[in-house]
């Protein structure tokens, strides 16, 4: 009899959805949402401006859609044959198409009208782009009577953007405007000698490059933030940590030229970074007399600051005695005075003026003004040696409680000061008396500030970055920070981008023109962000029992960029005061 063997079956759990973080990005996305167009689809391009509409290139037109609503708002179809490539303008308001017509035309997207066609030389204009002036040059032809840039029709598509200007500011609307501005002259004609220079002005930047060989760089000027927002967006950038030893927190920095790096420390040392080679020099720190005398107990309680003036030929720096100030020469670095007797506490920070005059703040809530004659720059001596000055001008600065922070404001010729119990003070550079004095949204931790060149401040708040309007002092606009206690520590301006260092760990790119955070060109999706590395830590008591399990990040204390604005030097520390580390990283 034949015998069967035992069938033994067996049931699996069902496996989960794996939890992965592209199946987290598509599952807040939802459900895709089916938009219905009549043929291929070429290109599609999102508005950065809010409410962000989208533009979808379809055949022989394109259509702008709401990004809520999945509807169509605008259609512009003013071509005969495909269109290819539309793109927005970076404020929302124009489109840019290229098409298979051997043209390119500009769209006002509020009207739909055609605001201008530029001919071109070539068929099939796939993709088209709103472009940044990267340079500028004028040319001077010796043979011919016009140079190579100089083509009538750049005249005419001059007219074509004036004349969509003038329309776009002449449209009624709802809501009245609360400030109107005028040109000087209704005339719609522009006289002759004007029309000459923008036909011999060249935004080639081969041009630049060929006039920069000839030593003409009078005759023209690049864009110093052109080369960082493309590596930024591109994220081009890669970090190089830099090894600092056991030297605590780096609070300041500067760019001395092409190779190298100064900046100053906590632990009261003034060090220079050779970016080439990656070696570090210490240079030694000005003793003021009152140390020499022993009449004072020295303090040295860390380099705050480091400035250097206009013509780069000095270099202002905290001295031995954090209460006093030292001069370098530049670039050699030899010793040329202490400025002392000045401040009775901690010298926080210090502007430049011009080559010769110096502002410094301290937290006796004094700021002082001080003067380095050329004669001081002429004497010539075998063995270095700095002479002792004193301040051409000591004052109060009325309301405020430890000077945190100064800047100069060439264009408006100001001193503007920031004070630890929330204020902004303006001083009369020319003066140099207290003209007013201004209570902040927030005084909390207000540690940073930093000035466009048009006059505007960046002030780094606990929680978000405020840009004040220099001739009223008004709040712009609260840029709030992206991560929550995300206290901003260092502030400045590259052309129109703001960089923010913050206590987390990362550098923050905001757009003015945009009124957003640089996004990354490579994924649209996300801000462009640098994460620094973390440094070193001293691991004391503190560190092991409180910071151990918890995954540590230094501060972001300070940044600068080098003249080109392609390499960018970071560096920092710890955040809680006690605990003692550092940072410092190249991205280039």
């Amino acid at each position: 009899m034949p015998t069967f063997k035992k069938l033994n079956t067996k049931i699996f759990k069902k496996s989960g959805q794996l939890i992965t973080p592209d199946y987290v990005y598509w599952k807040k996305l939802g459900v895709p949402v089916l938009v219905k167009e009549f043929g291929p689809i070429d290109h599609i391009d999102f508005s950065p401006i809010e409410p962000h509409y989208f533009a979808v290139t379809c055949s022989v037109r394109v259509q702008v859609y709401n990004p809520i609503t999945k509807l169509v708002v605008k259609n512009l179809s003013r071509f005969r044959e495909n269109a290819y490539g539309a793109v927005f303008r970076w404020d929302g308001k124009l489109i840019l198409a290229g098409g298979e017509e051997t043209n390119v035309k500009l769209f006002d997207v509020s009207s739909k009208s055609l605001l201008s066609i530029i001919l071109m030389y070539i068929k099939h204009d796939a993709q088209v782009f709103f472009y940044k002036e990267m340079s500028k040059t004028h040319m001077s032809p010796i043979f011919g009577r016009s140079p190579s840039c100089s083509v009538k029709q750049r005249l005419d598509d001059r007219k074509a953007r004036l004349k969509a200007l003038k329309l776009e500011q002449s449209r009624k609307t709802e809501k009245p405007e609360d400030f109107i501005t005028y040109e000087d002259s209704d005339s719609d004609e522009e006289p002759v000698f004007v029309q000459k220079d923008i036909l011999n002005t060249s935004f080639n930047f081969v041009d630049y490059i060929r006039n920069r060989e000839i030593q003409c760089s009078k005759l023209s000027s690049v864009s110093t933030d052109y080369g960082s927002r493309h590596m930024l967006t591109h994220e081009m950038f890669k970090e190089t940590p830099i090894s600092l030893g056991n030297m605590n927190k780096v609070f300041c920095s500067q760019w001395l030229s092409d190779r190298q790096v100064v900046f100053g420390t906590k632990c009261n040392k003034l060090m220079v970074y050779d970016v080439v080679t990656h070696k570090i020099d210490q240079i030694p720190s000005l003793i003021s007399k009152r140390n020499l005398m022993g009449n004072e107990v020295q303090q040295q309680c860390g380099i705050h600051s480091v400035q250097i003036n206009p013509s780069r030929t000095l270099l202002a720096t905290g001295a031995r005695n954090t209460c006093d100030i030292a001069i370098y020469r530049l670039p050699t670095l030899d010793p040329i005075c202490v400025g002392e007797s000045a401040h009775k506490d901690w010298v926080f920070d210090m502007c430049w003026l011009d080559d010769e005059f110096l502002v410094s703040g301290s937290r006796d809530t004094k700021m002082a003004l001080w003067r380095v004659t050329p004669d001081m720059l002429d004497s010539k001596e075998e063995i270095p040696r700095h002479r002792h000055i004193q301040a051409v001008s000591i004052k109060d600065c009325r309301s405020a409680q430890k000077v945190r922070a100064l800047t100069f404001n060439k264009k408006y010729d100001e001193i503007a000061a920031l004070s630890l119990n929330g204020y902004i003070h303006i001083w009369n550079a020319e003066t140099f008396k207290q003209k007013l004095s201004r209570k902040l949204p927030s005084a909390q931790e207000n540690v940073c500030l930093a000035v466009q060149e048009s006059g505007l401040y960046a002030i780094g708040c606990r929680s978000y970055t405020l840009l004040l309007d220099c001739r009223t002092l008004q709040a712009v606009k609260k840029v709030n920070s992206r991560y929550s206690g995300c206290g901003i520590r260092s502030a400045s301006f590259q052309g129109d981008v703001l960089t923010v260092g913050t206590g987390l760990g990362m550098l923050m790119f905001y757009d003015l023109k945009a009124g957003k955070y640089l996004d990354s060109s490579i994924n649209s999706s996300r801000t462009v962000v640098l994460k620094a590395s973390k440094g070193y830590v001293f691991p004391d008591e503190e560190y092991v029992d409180n910071h151990q399990n918890v995954k540590y990040v230094p501060a972001i204390y300070t940044h600068c960029y080098d003249n080109s604005g392609t390499r960018l030097f970071t560096a920092g520390g710890p955040l809680p005061a006690t605990l003692t580390g550092n940072y410092a990283g190249l991205w280039q």
